[in-house]
């Protein structure tokens, strides 16, 4: 099955924030392109976790590829640091023109019943706070459903086998873009938060709805203690641990263009936003980590801090995603 998910730019007009949604038709997951510059990545352990990038010719190709490839690398490598697990996951790299999206992912996504995944997610806790939460509120609030949708990246992470040469193809509009990651450029986007937002697509965090049940719909709940798993504009969804303290709020209400899986627009932005905003630098925050967290990934050094602070607060079908402007 195939369900569209874009990156959207944010574009200024005279009337405020305008935003243009392209819905296209689904494309399938392309092991045939050319897979020149592979990246290379420092020394890692044999049993870290290990995102491997792969640059096809349309990114070898640009005027500036070194300056894209080395930023894409500087968020592959945050990542590979900070997520902990003896896996390798396969991500291939495309530039796009089309200047109506930022990025957009296609995923292989694989199923696992729900016993199998639970009981995975128990044998893989790192004991922090958000998986404590979250394993307690899955004890408390069962699902009853016979099977999960995951990522086969997250399969992997979980013991589960899910075989595949590519694991993710994303594709980014580089041209609005700028690179680096260290001094914003005013009317672009950072393209290590747009490289960023669809990693974690492709890792996982994503949601089913509207399509077939998926693991992050397991902490996604309704503001009132409530899994919500509706395509209803009218009401408000949450990612949650515990189902009722809200760490972060879904693209539901008064739907935008965008995945249900994305975050509403926030000042300050934030990576999973499902728009982006221009002339800024925007870092993954406990909320990408929290979701990572709780469906099954861990995170070195555990993020007891956030994970406390957010809580205080109160190989299957291919999934296609776009991130749009």
């Amino acid at each position: 099955m195939a369900d569209p998910h874009s990156f959207l730019a944010a574009q200024v007009e005279r009337g405020g924030v305008g935003r243009i949604d392209r819905q296209g038709a689904d494309v399938a997951l392309d092991e045939h392109a050319a897979l020149a510059g592979a990246a290379a990545l420092g020394a890692t352990p044999a049993s870290a976790f290990l995102i491997v990038p792969t640059f096809d010719s349309t990114i070898t190709g640009l005027g500036n590829a070194s300056a894209v490839e080395s930023t894409i690398n500087q968020i592959v490598g945050l990542y590979n640091s900070t997520l902990s697990g003896s896996v390798t996951v396969n991500i291939t790299f495309k530039n796009s023109t089309d200047s109506r999206v930022l990025g957009e992912s296609s995923t292989a996504f694989t199923s696992e019943t729900t016993a199998n995944y639970i009981a995975a997610l128990i044998s893989h806790t790192s004991g922090d706070a958000i998986d404590t939460a979250a394993l307690a509120q899955l004890a408390a609030d069962p699902y009853t459903g016979s099977s999960i949708g995951l990522s086969t990246a997250n399969a992997r992470v979980l013991g589960f086998s899910a075989s595949t040469s590519t694991d993710g193809v994303i594709t980014i509009n580089t041209g609005s873009c700028f690179t680096g990651h260290s001094s914003p450029v005013n009317g672009e986007y950072d393209l290590f938060s747009v490289a960023a937002h669809e990693i974690d697509e492709v890792l996982g965090t994503s949601s089913g709805v509207g399509a077939g049940f998926q693991d992050t719909d397991l902490f996604r709940y309704d503001g009132s203690g409530n899994r919500s798993f509706t395509t209803s504009s009218s009401g408000h969804a949450y990612f949650s641990v515990n189902g009722t303290t809200l760490i972060d709020e879904y693209n539901q209400f008064n739907h935008q263009p965008g995945d249900y899986g994305d975050w509403v627009a926030h000042n300050p932005a934030q990576v999973q936003d499902f728009e982006g905003t221009p002339g800024v630098l925007v870092n993954p925050g406990p909320g990408e980590y929290g979701l990572l967290d709780a469906i099954g990934y861990n995170i070195a050094p555990a993020p007891e801090p956030a994970s406390m602070a957010l809580l205080a607060l109160g190989a299957g079908a291919l999934i296609r995603r776009r991130f749009k402007k």
